[in-house]
């Protein structure tokens, strides 16, 4: 195969994300020393050096062992010809230590004679069938780059200058698994059909110890496409830039270098990613292995189409410029009751910033729509509308049982803002029609909760009974079986009339406004409170204490003035029932029948 023989890429797999973070890799490693090798023992064959079948695969799987530092088994050779070298099925076999693998079905290197008269010797090699398998280690490094290369020596001449100059991958498969901690089900991101091509070329790049020296490097461009198994395209372009090989010590020197430093920046990569309804399981949990930190959040559905410019590399952060569509999406946070489903919307890049625009999607019954920024640095910045909804709705959402009937239809407007990890969650409830409390009927309702799990702070409340009267409040609910509520109340000019009316008071005499302020807490499914009360404004002025217990109200130390006297008494609604047991003091008879 020749580079005018091979088909051009037509879609990118997330072995392209590869160089983006960490560089070329061991198979493209492979291929180097592999080519190298070949050739050398191929140009040493034309120039009159005689290699034997049995030898030269033994030695070329010893040295490239040698460079890899792990086991390398090579294919008999197929072909030995004036144009190339072909190897039949060949494999990187995993260790105990190293889980990756790579299985090839035949490897070729090809050269052109009239290159020697140049004394030069570029190679074109061609990977076949290919089977790749990367597990990403705890350190979140895809590679080790940390190659046994064979000592450079700047001041040899070669007679023959041998380097790879082309690598072509031809119908190959690459399985990436993301790293993940605990007890997970690591996943499996695999891409078939791969194609691609990879040219290597030498450069120049400036020494940050001294810039009018500069360092010999490579730059690797690239072009690689393939599908997912599980459906849709990627098509990858970029370069990537190799970190200048290791420096060899210098026995004459005072100071002799370490072997082991690099000197120059690490690999660096630019790469634009283009993916057609990629499918965002595959996409992203690469991504994720990418970041410092993952994302708190899963996307176990959705399809992915746009196209991203990437910046990354050893000890910078990677930034993104670029757009994407999400359509058909889900996604899952610890803090949300159910999964977003149906997710769509666009996504622009700017650096590490993300913009969503016209996000919609629905949890459960409810529908929302939603915009702003996910700094990978400061967090979130976003905000959202969520469509009316029912009290019905709601609690079948959330899982949950309220201590009394309710009904009606809410919106709210929704902000999540602070770090990735600890997101904080600000909703504003607001009524769209009367709201039904057990029989208490109200013409508006408002509530702001602050969520930072497990609690959710309610800010405040406010309640307008029909009749007139506001009941404002705060108060905290603990997640949990059951959930846990605090509540502090405090009712301003209560319509006392309307409500007791509604469960079966007399409307003969008017009890006026009532005042109070009372305290709740408990599981949801137990609720107990306290309330003290004034109703100082009715036909019979009176004031009191209650207590709540279920579905039971206890009147006590309640005292009405009547009649130039008192009423003292106690009492028990519960079923829509009165029960009481009253006390009089000074109450003047003859003034009740007047």
């Amino acid at each position: 195969m020749t580079p005018s023989q091979e088909p051009e890429p037509s879609q990118e797999p997330e072995s392209s994300q590869e160089p983006e973070s960490n560089g070329s890799g061991r198979w493209l490693t492979a291929g180097l020393v592999l080519g190298s090798l070949l050739v050398l023992g191929g140009a040493a064959a034309l120039g009159g050096w005689l290699w034997s079948r049995d030898n030269l695969v033994p030695l070329l799987a010893r040295e490239l062992s040698d460079a890899l530092e792990r086991p390398v088994e090579l294919g008999p050779i197929e072909r030995v010809g004036l144009s190339g070298v072909r190897l039949g099925s060949s494999q990187i076999p995993p260790t105990p230590t190293d889980p990756d693998s790579l299985s090839l079905s035949a490897v070729e290197v090809q050269f052109k004679l009239w290159d020697l008269l140049r004394r030069e010797l570029p190679l074109t090699v061609v990977l076949e069938q290919g089977e790749l398998y990367l597990e990403q280690n705890a350190e979140r490094e895809w590679f080790d780059l940390d190659l046994d290369l064979s000592d450079r020596d700047p001041n040899r001449d070669p007679f023959i200058n041998v380097n790879l100059d082309q690598l072509y991958v031809k119908d190959s498969q690459l399985t990436m698994v993301p790293y993940v901690e605990g007890d997970v089900e690591p996943v499996r991101v695999a891409i078939k059909n791969l194609q691609g091509q990879l040219d290597f070329n030498q450069t120049l790049i400036e020494a940050p110890e001294d810039p009018n020296s500069p360092l010999e490097t490579q730059q690797l461009d690239l072009k690689l496409s393939g599908e997912s198994i599980q459906g849709g395209n990627l098509n990858l372009t970029g370069s990537v830039l190799l970190p200048p090989p290791k420096e060899t010590p210098n026995e004459s020197a005072d100071s002799p270098v370490d072997p082991t430093e690099v000197p120059g920046p690490g690999l660096r990569a630019n790469i634009n990613l283009r993916t057609q309804q990629a499918r965002a399981t595959d996409i992203m949990p690469l991504v994720d292995s990418f970041l410092e930190n993952p994302l708190p959040v899963q996307f176990p559905a959705g399809l992915v189409s746009g196209q991203v410019d990437i910046e990354s590399g050893r000890g910078i952060r990677s930034s993104f410029v670029g757009t994407a569509r999400v359509e058909k999406g889900s996604v899952v946070h610890p803090n949300l009751p159910e999964p977003l489903q149906n997710l769509e919307g666009d996504v622009r890049f700017r650096g590490r910033t993300l913009e969503f625009e016209d996000v919609t999607a629905s949890m459960g019954d409810l529908t929302a729509r939603a915009g702003g920024t996910l700094d990978l640095d400061d967090g979130y910045d976003l905000s959202g509308q969520v469509n009316p909804f029912t009290i019905a709705q709601a609690t079948e959402l959330l899982d949950r049982e309220l201590p009394v009937e309710a009904s009606g239809t809410f919106g709210a407007d929704v902000t999540m803002t602070g770090p990735l990890g600890k997101p904080v969650i600000t909703t504003e409830l607001i009524s769209q029609d009367q709201i039904t409390v057990d029989r208490v009927v109200f013409s508006e309702v408002r509530a702001t909760g602050t969520l930072r799990s497990p609690n959710l702070a309610i800010d405040q409340i406010l309640a307008v009974p029909v009749g007139g009267g506001a009941l404002t409040g705060s108060g905290v609910f603990t997640f949990g079986e059951p959930g846990r509520l605090t509540l502090a109340l405090n009712g301003d000019r209560i319509p006392a009339d309307t409500i007791g009316q509604a469960y079966g008071l007399s409307d003969q005499v008017a009890l006026g406004p009532v005042f109070f302020e009372a305290e709740i807490a408990g599981p949801v499914n137990q609720l107990v409170g306290t309330a003290n009360w004034r109703a100082p404004m009715g036909d019979y002025p009176a004031q009191g204490n209650l207590r709540l217990a279920g579905n039971q109200v206890r009147f006590t130390d309640t005292f009405v003035q009547v009649a130039g006297g008192t009423i003292a008494g106690d009492g028990l609604l519960a079923n829509g029932q009165w029960n009481a047991d009253l006390r009089g003091q000074g109450v003047q008879l003859r003034r009740l029948g007047a």
